[in-house]
């Protein structure tokens, strides 16, 4: 059995991206975290990528209590994980 209100994938994406959107913006504070981050690390993506990584693993603790719309979104502005998160997915893009 399937229910759902969303007719395909498309329409979920479009419910999920008008939610995080804002939250995927690049502040102040993502460029200073993904600098501090990557400032020793080599040229190449991999090595970036990596450095970011180990920044967010090792600056960060992550608890996850998700109830109503924060199962889906997470609670914007929540410290250095919501920096670092976002740096890591800045990252990968390039």
């Amino acid at each position: 059995m399937h229910v759902s209100t969303y007719a395909d994938w498309e329409g979920v994406s479009r419910f999920y991206w008008g939610m995080v959107k804002d939250q995927l913006r690049v502040t102040d504070e993502i460029r200073a975290a993904a600098k501090e981050a990557t400032r020793t690390a080599g040229a190449d993506e991999a090595s970036r990528i990596r450095a970011v990584y180990d920044y967010v693993v090792s600056n960060t603790r992550y608890v996850a209590l998700e109830f109503g719309i924060h199962s889906f979104k997470a609670v914007s502005g929540r410290g250095p994980s919501s920096a670092a998160a976002s740096a890591t997915a800045r990252t990968r893009r390039r």
